[in-house]
């Protein structure tokens, strides 16, 4: 075996009689640079194991959207969708938090953070059968987060959409419809939403490396204020369908669906809100190992109103977030959530956290 040469003290490091030492002396930044990179795509897409687990796994980022007008209806990506053996329970405790600010002039103002807290309570019957009940809590405030908003702003150079001609950390909400009614609210408040009740469908391909299917059909109760914004004065129905593949036998798994929920809308001030709402969610989860994955999410949902400005188009989400499991049968989710494409829609920045024990 031959031995390192010695060397003075910045002088490359050589293996004199070896052709491999010299080609490696003799590498280029940018070409060590390639190599790692290649051996970095090698091991992503490193084979996990002889047999795979399933696609599902951890599942995806289960949460609400907080943006207006969406907030109290479930859409595509409400249910959970990690892995619930035949007669067990899963409770789960979910807060997502979202800081909006939308202003025209003469049109409408919101301003504000609301914040859902939903705890689900979930029974598998069997293997591709279940049932769920939820409670949740919908909230508003000025919040907190006004001021780190406008920084962040400032420091990308992306403008503040005149945030800073108004307090911070105020709520408020004013609407001018069409015909010149307005309607208008600053009190902060927080009360019971509209209860879901959903049952969930779950196909497994006979493919040990096949899809896995979520379908997810349900209803919620009028049991939120609607003159607080808490609830739909109305029941809704609808429902949704995901599927999961996992690419090979790598640790990459792609996600996407849809869903569609209807309930009876009323006019707010004279603006005419859609009955029906269809969302649709694509993502990809990396997973770590089979205790921690990445994950990362676009949820578009359709308008909510009939010509009014910018309500009248869809909503855009991107969810970032991780999942980790903590112990056998219990799970934590941190993420983040941006507007994109179009911002005078949606909350501006989100965040959001959920623990979820089985038993």
């Amino acid at each position: 075996m031959r031995e390192l040469s010695t060397h003075k003290a910045g002088e490359r490091l050589r293996w004199p009689d070896s052709p491999a030492g010299a080609a490696a002396a003799t590498l280029r930044p940018m070409q060590l640079g390639g190599f790692v990179l290649f051996l970095a795509l090698s091991a992503t897409l490193a084979v996990v194991a002889d047999e795979p687990p399933p696609a599902d796994g951890l599942g995806h980022l289960a949460l609400r959207t907080v943006s207006p007008g969406h907030l109290l209806r479930p859409n595509v990506g409400y249910a959970s969708t990690e892995t619930l053996g035949a007669g067990r329970y899963a409770l789960r405790a979910a807060l997502t938090l979202g800081n909006v600010w939308l202003h025209r002039q003469d049109a409408y103002l919101m301003d504000g953070e609301w914040f859902a807290a939903d705890v689900t309570l979930t029974r598998a019957v069997s293997e591709n059968f279940r049932l769920s009940v939820g409670l949740p809590i919908i909230g508003r405030s000025g919040g907190v987060g006004d001021g780190a908003i406008e920084w962040f702003h400032r420091t990308v150079r992306i403008g503040n959409a005149n945030r800073e001609d108004f307090p911070r950390n105020r709520f408020r909400i004013r609407f001018t419809g069409p015909d010149g009614r307005t309607f208008e609210d600053d009190d902060e408040s927080w009360g019971i939403g509209d209860v879901p009740v959903f049952a969930t469908l779950v196909h497994r391909s006979r493919a040990a490396r096949g899809p896995v299917l979520f379908a997810h059909l349900g209803l919620t109760l009028p049991t939120g204020r609607q003159r607080r914004l808490e609830g739909l004065g109305n029941p809704l129905w609808g429902g949704s369908l995901l599927a999961f593949q996992r690419l090979g036998r790598s640790r990459w798994v792609v996600y996407g669906g849809g869903s569609f929920t209807h309930a009876p809308a009323r006019r707010l001030a004279g603006i005419e809100l859609r009955s029906e709402e269809l969302s649709a969610l694509t993502g990809v989860r990396f997973d770590l190992t089979d205790r921690t994955a990445l994950l990362a999410q676009y949820l578009l949902t359709s308008p909510v109103a009939r010509r009014y400005h910018t309500f009248s188009e869809p909503a855009h989400e991107v969810q970032l977030g991780v999942k980790h499991r903590l112990r056998e049968g219990l799970v934590i989710e941190v993420a983040l959530v941006e507007n994109v494409f179009r911002f005078s829609n949606s909350a501006d920045v989100g965040v959001h956290a959920a623990l979820t024990w089985q038993w």
